[in-house]
């Protein structure tokens, strides 16, 4: 639709909203409602009760009025106008309904802009609560209904509605100190944070204050995310919520280890654990650095106490926390020192071991790590099978090739319920048969693609250790201090040990079924034919538990075998 410029062309107010105008605009141009200007502007009303003009629709908007669109960039949505980051708006951007303060419109009746922020529920000049309901049926107000100036429900006026003062002073200090930050660009909130940060630190700390009682004294419990079921908009609850927020970090870390304290404390499973995890997502600013001290100071002390467990978000992004524990549970002592709890117990009966009881807390036996530290450092020279697995970089199974070939000696210890192995023996193993470094950009086959791929060859780990020793095989490796699993074999010397291995098992055990079809040069079915039909059987066959065999044929039974098929031929 083209339009010229507008007959009547008010001037915009100070901090009002461009809904506000919009609406003023077409009633001074005696329209019935917006929907002409929003069709030359081309903007939805839906965009337009929100304050949500595009570049484009600001501009056909200038043209009408005949203003600059600049002028009007402080009156769009705080999200549009990008003064709030896009992650906070849906929380705290008030969307398809108005508030407003009852004092403000009987001096002069606009919209303001800082009204749709929803943590913000206070008047900054009248120091009153802003209405966003109405007052005598409870029903939401409309940008519509806000500028026909009463209730389209029961036709009550807003010009009338209650004045409400704020419930303490704490909650007017956070909504005035927010207003500033937003709106003024200066504030004496805590830690100097600018206003992205100070919302991304509200948008966390949410998490932690979430269903916990009021810590303001209103007689409610926190809610501020209503993306759920039963949940709507309510700005009243958010802007508690960010009070609560403001208080948490003003008097910090006292109030903030209050808050810690009650959530650890009420929270519990699996909400306790996601509201955590979202909390700590603010520590990846170094901007948070002090309060993130402060937090891992206070869930080291919990820890201590038995009250969390080791396996919290933070002890795994920073796991060099745990280093500032004093004491460890029982079952995580018997985790880290490979001891069994039946030792741990011989070990506590000596007097070596500090051993604190709880009562309470989810941890009852919490061990001091010095005294733990201290008693297992003699056995640290002796080896579980599962520590020499570990340390050699091979599975357990393989261990126990190693033992059954005699390469691993297994020691008998009064403290172990099983067999352990010397630290020495097993270094030793590690030096001989570890990889030489190599510098050399040279193509090799891992160390277990060598076990788990060529295992049909017989390849055991056995039989690449001996072929190692015996100088058949020189491993190398891109690391001096690797496992058994870092070395790197050549090819060319695999293949020849495989051949080896090969003309071993054919001379002790025989050929494969499918060898002497390939050296016989007969095929499959050929091949059964001629051992039926001269009785011929296999010198060793082995069953398996799936019902699969596996025959192998001596040289002199090939030898027969081929002697029958060339008296057929020759016939």
């Amino acid at each position: 639709m083209i339009m010229e410029v507008l007959p009547k062309r008010p001037e915009i107010q100070r901090g009002e909203s461009m809904s506000s105008y919009i609406y003023r605009l077409s009633e001074l141009n005696h329209y019935p409602n917006i929907s002409t200007i929003s069709a030359i502007i081309r903007a939805t009303t839906t965009q337009i009760n929100n304050s949500e003009l595009s570049t484009e629709s600001i501009t056909e908007l200038g043209k009408l009025v005949m203003k600059k669109p600049e002028e009007f960039y402080n009156h769009i949505s705080l999200k549009t106008s990008g003064r709030i980051p896009q992650y906070m708006s849906k929380t705290i951007i008030q969307r398809n309904k108005v508030k407003f303060c009852p004092v403000c419109i009987q001096e002069k009746y606009f919209h303001k802009i800082h009204w749709t922020l929803l943590p913000l529920n206070m008047c900054n000049i009248h120091d009153i609560m802003l209405i966003d309901s109405c007052a005598s049926c409870n029903r939401d107000i409309s940008a519509k209904a806000f500028h026909s100036g009463e209730c389209p429900n029961c036709c009550n006026s807003f010009t009338k509605s209650t004045l409400v003062l704020p419930y303490n002073k704490m909650y007017l200090e956070s909504q005035k100190e927010l207003f500033k930050l937003i709106f003024e660009g200066g504030s004496t909130l805590p830690f100097k944070f600018s206003i992205d940060e100070y919302l991304k630190l509200a948008h966390c700390s949410l998490y932690l204050l979430e269903g916990l009682p009021d810590f303001l004294g209103c007689r409610q419990l926190i809610s501020s995310f209503y993306n759920r079921d039963g949940k709507k908009q309510c700005s009243s609850g958010i802007s508690n919520a960010f009070a609560n927020v403001f208080w948490m970090y003003n008097n910090f870390p006292e109030n903030y280890n209050m808050v810690l304290s009650k959530f650890f404390e009420i929270k519990s499973g699996q909400v306790m654990y996601m509201h955590k995890a979202n909390y700590e997502r603010m520590f990846e600013n170094e901007r948070f650095r002090p309060i993130r001290d402060t937090y891992c100071s206070f869930v080291i002390k919990k820890i201590d106490a038995g009250e969390i467990r080791r396996d919290f978000s933070i002890f795994k992004t920073s796991p060099e926390l745990l280093e500032k524990r004093n004491f460890v549970r029982k079952e995580e002592a018997r985790t880290i020192t490979g001891v069994s709890n039946d030792k741990l117990l011989k070990i506590a009966r000596s007097g070596s071991l500090k051993i604190l009881v709880k009562e309470g807390g989810k941890g009852k036996y919490l061990i001091n790590r010095n005294s733990l530290n201290k008693a297992i450092t003699s056995e640290h020279a002796l080896l579980t099978k599962r520590e020499v697995g570990l340390l050699l970089g091979i599975h357990v199974t393989s261990v126990e090739a190693l033992i059954t070939s005699g390469m691993l000696t297994p020691i008998c210890s009064n403290t172990r319920q099983y067999a352990v192995f010397d630290v020495l023996e097993v270094d030793n193993i590690l030096k001989e048969f570890r990889g030489k470094v190599s510098n050399q950009n040279v193509v090799g086959t891992p160390f277990r693609q060598l076990i788990y791929g060529y295992n049909k060859f017989s390849l055991s780990i056995i039989k690449i250790l001996e072929f190692t020793r015996r100088g058949l095989l020189n491993p190398f490796c891109m690391s001096g201090f690797g496992t058994l699993a870092d070395n790197l074999y050549l090819e060319s010397e695999v293949i020849e040990c495989i051949s080896l291995l090969r003309n071993d098992r054919q001379e002790k055990r025989g050929y494969y079924f499918a060898e002497v079809c390939t050296l016989l040069r007969i095929g499959e079915k050929g091949l059964h034919a001629v051992l039926k039909k001269h009785q011929i059987n296999a010198d060793l066959t082995i069953y398996f538990a799936d019902g699969r065999k596996k025959r192998y044929f001596k040289c002199n039974t090939v030898d027969k075998i081929r002697y029958c098929i060339e008296k057929k031929k020759a016939n």
